[in-house]
């Protein structure tokens, strides 16, 4: 698209491959970059059916091994930010939390709490690429990494989702670990939190982790129950709070929607979920 664009076959770029945003010059009056925050999560979910996952600090460690921040730069080129909440900025459900599992750039604790526990996990990846992870075998790489680091073995299997959808039927999914993300198609942090989380979904291929809370349930209930909104806010965050505790999954980015538009385009806009608004769009006439 880059390249169709500096050949000046179009006017507008949307959603170019994140690693070719260095031939982006920040200073070059040819063109401008707008960007948008997009309601979404990529995120590494644990499965709750293996019996070393279940175990609270294992999670915790190995949340604090992973540098999310190399991942943003590697993966994303810093078009995304770290995600230290479940619901995204952009909701009005969204709260300012830092987790307790933040990255320690000599993860001692972690390595503490795991290195004579001689883990061996697999991890699957999903062999596609989503706008919210662009890269996913190779961010599944660095986390391998990362826990290699901390005296955890990772092997890591990519897998179709026509396979994951076959296996979470039969319910043979083996993976301990699974990179998997959520995009949503409204600012509703209940569209965004229930599938992917709630009791149920369990087993089937939004709800990953096969974690079941009915606490978890019980709040997310109490948020539809009522039309007060700060209530319901109250409500999705404590839920929010309780995911971050108990940690099936482990947030790792929130992509933003980037587009590329020559300096005469005026009045595009970007929403968050993916579309774009063509409504007030015009094209002025170059200078003579």
């Amino acid at each position: 698209r880059l390249v169709k664009f500096f050949n000046g076959e179009c006017q507008i770029a949307s959603y170019p491959e994140v690693s070719q945003l260095g031939l982006l010059k920040e200073n070059d009056k040819r063109y401008y970059v707008k960007s948008a925050e997009g309601m979404n999560l990529a995120y590494l979910a644990f499965n709750f059916q293996n019996a070393v996952i279940q175990d609270e600090q294992v999670r915790r460690a190995i949340a604090q091994a992973i540098n999310r921040q190399r991942i943003i730069k590697a993966i994303y080129h810093n078009t995304a930010t770290v995600a230290n909440n479940i619901i995204p900025n952009i909701s009005w459900a969204s709260s300012v939390n830092t987790p307790d599992f933040e990255y320690d750039f000599m993860p001692l604790k972690a390595k503490q709490v795991l290195q004579d526990k001689k883990l061996s996990l697999a991890m699957w990846v999903i062999n596609e690429e989503q706008m919210y992870n662009p890269a996913p075998f190779k961010m599944a790489e660095m986390i391998k990494s990362d826990l290699d680091q901390v005296g955890v073995k990772v092997k890591v299997r990519t897998v179709t989702r026509t396979f994951l959808s076959e296996q979470l039927r039969n319910k043979s999914e083996n993976y301990d670990l699974i990179l998997a993300g959520w995009l949503a198609g409204n600012l509703d942090p209940d569209g965004f939190m229930r599938p992917i989380l709630s009791c149920n979904t369990q087993n089937e291929i939004t709800n990953l982790s096969n974690w079941c809370n009915e606490e978890f349930n019980n709040l997310m209930d109490r948020a539809i129950a009522t039309s007060n909104l700060s209530e319901r806010a109250r409500a999705y965050n404590d839920a929010q709070e309780l995911i971050l505790h108990e940690l099936p999954i482990i947030p790792i980015a929130n992509v933003k929607r980037i587009l590329v538009a020559n300096s005469r385009v005026k009045g595009v806009e970007m929403t968050p979920f993916g579309s774009l608004n063509f409504s007030d769009l015009r094209l002025h006439k170059e200078k003579p």
